[in-house]
């Protein structure tokens, strides 16, 4: 697939979560900032959420997904982020929904313990960690239900 319909696919499940998340303020953080990629806000102000929101349509077919923390040779995604939350969308062939809503803290020590089946490296100097979906089953979101989450 073409890099501008990777993105407008990315674009499309980017919307349709935090529509469901239901915040009262959204932010997109757009251009080259690499902190986290929205700032969210519930009603009344009181719980800003940061977060990274990634869309991957592989992850359905293979059982993994994949957090990089290289690209072009230098540290970057979850190494670089900021985010409270790592919302992973994964998309199968007919548009069938898995969605993990990851806290960053928790994806950090699953790094740090090693609980990653491998790293892959990928072109343009980039690598990221391979996990099973299942390792983020407990942060599995059912999409039948309201959110109520932060």
């Amino acid at each position: 697939m073409a890099w501008g319909r990777d993105v407008a696919f990315g674009e499309h499940w980017e919307q349709f979560i935090i529509e469901y998340f239901n915040y009262t303020s959204v932010r997109k953080m757009n251009g080259k900032f690499g902190a986290f990629d929205y700032i969210c806000v519930k009603e009344g102000g009181h719980s800003i959420v940061l977060r990274e929101i990634k869309a991957d349509r592989i992850s359905k077919r293979t059982g993994n997904l994949v957090i990089e923390f290289l690209s072009k040779g230098k540290e970057s995604g979850i190494y670089t982020t900021h985010a409270d939350y790592w919302t992973y969308c994964v998309i199968g062939e007919h548009d069938e929904l898995d969605v993990y809503d990851i806290p960053v803290w928790f994806l950090k020590r699953g790094i740090q313990e090693q609980a990653f089946c491998e790293i892959k490296m990928g072109g343009d100097d980039s690598a990221m960690f391979v996990f099973k979906s299942s390792f983020f089953d407990a942060y599995k979101l059912d999409l039948n239900q309201p959110y109520t989450g932060p």
